[in-house]
């Protein structure tokens, strides 16, 4: 009896180790959830829609028409300003004294040319009466000529650096408001670098970005805006499309003109607006996601 206990304990102990060293069973299978919604027909090429802004039809940027240092700023950001009012100043010093000399060297022109001519009088008497020799007379004529010229130059140069001196101040070309400013008090600008952007707030439209596969057909879309004061759609006529795309977002870029103004308490420079495109005859279409899309051999 012992015998084959024994012998019963020694079979079982190799199937314990066998079962101990078994990978444990494997979990069950996750099954992922799966997100249904009903395709329907109601965008596309139908209907389209695209965010842009409210964007001044004129908006200018001003520069200075002679560079220096800026002696003071007049106008801040947001700031409505007429026509003829100064924006900005450069220090006038320089500008003053160019004029100076160019007044100095009209006079000095003035006194040449005088004399020249009252010698050029005096020498045609002279060879009237026969005392001198023509040659004489045509040299001193040709000197009181150029002594002319050269006070009709000094003249010219006079009203240059009066002009010069004028465009120390930048004045508003028209009635408008300042929406950007890239100057300080003190700063150095030169001739020509833009300082500041000035725009007309009594018409505005509508600005935005069209992908490249709209902007063929764009003009067959009817345009509207919807604003985000709440009001009504607004019809829209289309004024402007880029002729090339934008070459870091390819797309082009639309501008559309309101076809009745709107209310000027409804619209304001930068408000959001939501442009509604729609063709008629047009199928209409669903938008799906990449990734519900499936491709096979069959």
């Amino acid at each position: 009896m012992n015998h084959r206990l024994h012998l019963g304990l020694v079979v079982l102990a190799p199937c314990a180790l066998l079962a101990a060293c078994s990978p444990p069973p494997a979990p069950p299978p996750q099954v992922p959830a799966v997100y249904v919604s009903a395709v329907v027909n109601d965008i596309g090429s139908a209907t389209r829609s695209l965010s842009g802004t409210l964007h001044p039809r004129i908006e200018s940027d001003l520069a200075f028409r002679t560079g220096g240092k800026v002696s003071a700023r007049l106008v801040e950001l947001g700031q409505a300003v007429r026509q003829g009012q100064p924006l900005a100043r450069i220090d006038p010093e320089d500008a003053q004294l160019a004029l100076q000399a160019a007044a100095e060297q009209v006079r000095a022109a003035e006194v040449d040319a005088q004399q020249a001519a009252s010698e050029a009088a005096r020498y045609r008497a002279l060879a009237a009466d026969g005392v001198v020799g023509r040659q004489d007379m045509e040299t001193r004529q040709a000197r009181a000529d150029g002594a002319a010229a050269r006070r009709t130059q000094a003249q010219r140069q006079l009203d240059l650096a009066r002009n010069r001196a004028a465009y120390a101040v930048l004045v508003a070309p028209f009635d408008g408001v300042v929406t950007a400013l890239r100057f300080e008090a003190g700063q150095q600008v030169g001739e020509g670098q833009a300082v500041l952007t000035l725009a007309k707030p009594g018409e505005l439209e509508v600005l935005v970005d069209v992908p490249e596969s709209l902007a063929p057909s764009l003009r067959e879309h009817q345009a509207a805006v919807k604003l985000g004061t709440g009001e009504a759609a607004l019809k829209l006529r289309l004024r402007e499309l880029a002729p090339s795309a934008a070459a870091q977002t390819r797309t082009y870029r639309a501008r559309y003109a309101f076809a009745v103004p709107p209310p000027a308490d409804a619209v304001r420079m930068g408000m959001t607006a939501e442009l509604q495109l729609t063709r008629d005859g047009a199928e209409a279409s669903a938008e799906l996601p990449l990734s519900a899309l499936l491709s096979t051999d069959q």
